[in-house]
């Protein structure tokens, strides 16, 4: 049975990557973006398997909205990807607090968001999965220092997500 998908952050990088193989393997998915115009190729190409909608992550209300528009599309939701993510190549010291802070709220406070949405729907469906992914092993270079403020505003996405395990029942998975 299909599963189905949905992907934040799906207008390019690993978002875009995620949803193409989603639909690719027969899933259904909303995909979504700041700017669905990017995302026309995929229901050009896929019809009805895929569903676009505008999302600003860093808008709890938006958050709540797509979760209800994605049941309202397909009936269900199984699996969320909190994929959507900014980063500024900076140093930390290099960073203006403004900065930052748009990095916090779209990294941090965007997973926070769509997960307090979607959470309560995987439980009253008996479960489901979500998913976030993150950079992963880097390097204590000079290229680390420039990614200082990205890696900690990404730092406790996993830590929210691990949160959720407990209150959904993975074993069906």
């Amino acid at each position: 049975m299909p599963k189905i998908f949905l992907v934040t952050g799906s207008s390019r990088g690993l978002g875009r990557e995620i949803v193409t193989a989603a639909l690719a393997a027969g899933h259904r998915v909303m995909a979504t973006g700041r700017d669905p115009r990017a995302l026309e190729d995929l229901v050009a190409a896929h019809g009805d398997q895929v569903r676009t909608a505008r999302l600003d992550v860093t808008d709890a209300e938006a958050a709540d909205h797509v979760v209800s528009e994605t049941i309202d599309a397909f009936g269900r939701l199984d699996v969320v990807v909190n994929s959507a993510g900014q980063g500024d190549r900076a140093s930390l010291e290099d960073t203006s607090l403004e900065a930052f802070r748009r990095q916090i709220d779209t990294n941090f406070y965007g997973t926070v968001y769509l997960s307090r949405a979607a959470v309560p729907v995987l439980r009253r469906q008996g479960g489901g999965r979500e998913r976030g992914y993150e950079q992963v092993g880097i390097p204590r270079n000079r290229a680390a220092r420039a990614l200082g403020p990205e890696t900690a505003s990404r730092g406790g996405r996993p830590l929210i997500q691990r949160s959720t395990v407990p209150t959904l029942d993975a074993r069906q998975w």
